[in-house]
């Protein structure tokens, strides 16, 4: 983004240890963590809308470590141990938000486990595997029968017990009263200069000189800072919510056939969102948009699969569409600015930012402060990475 002189407030820039750029789940966590770990650090948030106005708040409120496909799909493209650091990194995001007190019932949490279905049963037997390494690896796996499924029409999957669900908004709300970090709301910042001795952020509010400035935008990053392009994709997801249903969903579900993941709130309300492979060279781009076709899908699913939570055909509230940020890799980025030096990323969390970014925000804090590397999800890992 450009912007003119006329832009430029004319005040003396603020000083400031830490400019956390993006008020979402992974720029919230990272103010946490730094005032965890460094209370004495003068740090500022900016968010050029509401917190929580960008993927962070249009979620489905899934806290998961992803579904049993989704280690499947790591097991086979990273290896068996690589996977199983992801799938324990995941556990420990959700481990530590309970710990430190953020996760609770003021958030609408509960600990509700999360089924993985398929309509075909050579499907569900493909992940056998996958689930044995889950056991032997610990975790409560077991296999679900058409019978079981909390849903018709599916011929079973499988069952994992340490997943559970949450108002996203509502916990966004716990990690900004926790950390103490003043939050500048609807100030966009136009630029980040590095200096000889930090960063200058030039905002609409004035200037603020930081010794660090952490990027924490996601899907949104590469339309102002363009090297980031390669690293992060913004992608759209689509999703809905229902007026309240008449009989419980026993626990979130991730129907593996159509990428399509529901649950129901604190309401009764079923949210569902998913269909992406349906328009996956359209739904590019960080625009608000709803996708005709992928809602008809949902709808078509609800029709399907959600009719027997109802007394009559469900009656959709409203429909939504969010941003995602997702890496090449599908793993979340966490590491310096080659063009940016004081600067830091975190996000392209890839669809999975609040099974993720309290984690990823933990080992920003420790490359922070202690110049600790963030193992797995270090952006060194990326082609083209010249940072730090």
């Amino acid at each position: 983004m450009t912007y003119s002189i006329w832009h430029q407030r004319r005040c003396q820039a603020q000083q400031i240890d830490v400019a956390i750029i993006g008020g979402g789940i992974s720029g919230l966590s990272a103010a946490y963590w730094l005032q965890k770990h460094a209370p004495g650090r003068r740090i500022a948030g900016f968010e050029r809308g509401e917190i929580g106005s960008g993927a962070s708040g249009r979620n489905a409120g899934f806290m998961t470590c992803g579904s049993i496909a989704h280690f499947d799909r790591q097991r086979t493209n990273l290896g068996a141990e690589t996977a199983l650091e992801l799938w324990s990194m995941t556990a420990e995001n959700h481990r530590l938000l309970v710990s430190e007190g953020l996760l609770n019932s003021a958030c609408d949490y509960a600990k509700t486990g999360a089924f993985s279905l398929s309509r075909a049963s050579t499907r569900v037997e493909s992940l056998r595997e996958a689930v044995e390494v889950l056991r032997t690896h610990g975790a409560t796996v077991r296999h679900v029968s058409a019978g079981e499924a909390p849903l018709p029409e599916f011929a079973g999957g499988y069952w994992y017990e340490g997943d559970g669900q949450l108002d996203p908004l509502r916990l966004l709300g716990a990690l900004r009263e926790a950390s103490n970090v003043a939050w500048h709301q609807g100030t966009r910042v136009h630029q980040i200069q590095p200096t000889s001795d930090g960063v200058t952020v030039e905002t609409d509010g004035g200037a603020y000189k930081a010794t660090n400035v952490i990027v924490a935008t996601n899907a949104y990053a590469p339309e102002w800072l363009p090297e980031l392009a390669p690293w992060v994709r913004p992608v759209r997801a689509q999703a809905l919510v229902t007026a309240p249903a008449t009989r419980p969903l026993r626990a979130p579900v991730y129907a593996l056939d159509d990428w399509a993941y529901l649950r129901q709130d604190a309401h009764g309300r079923i949210i569902l969102g998913g269909f992406r492979p349906l328009a996956a060279d359209e739904e590019v781009g960080t625009r608000d948009l709803l996708h005709p076709r992928v809602h008809a899908a949902l709808d078509a699913f609800l029709d399907r699969h959600c009719r027997d939570l109802f007394d009559e055909a469900p009656r959709v509230q409203r429909r939504w569409s969010g941003a995602l940020g997702y890496a090449p890799d599908a793993l979340p980025i966490v590491g310096e600015l080659a063009d940016h030096p004081g600067c830091f990323f975190i996000g392209a969390h890839s669809g999975h930012g609040m099974g993720w970014a309290f984690v990823a925000a933990q080992r920003l804090a420790a490359l922070v402060l202690h110049g600790t590397r963030p193992g797995l999800l270090d952006a060194r890992r990326l082609p083209g990475h010249e940072g730090g």
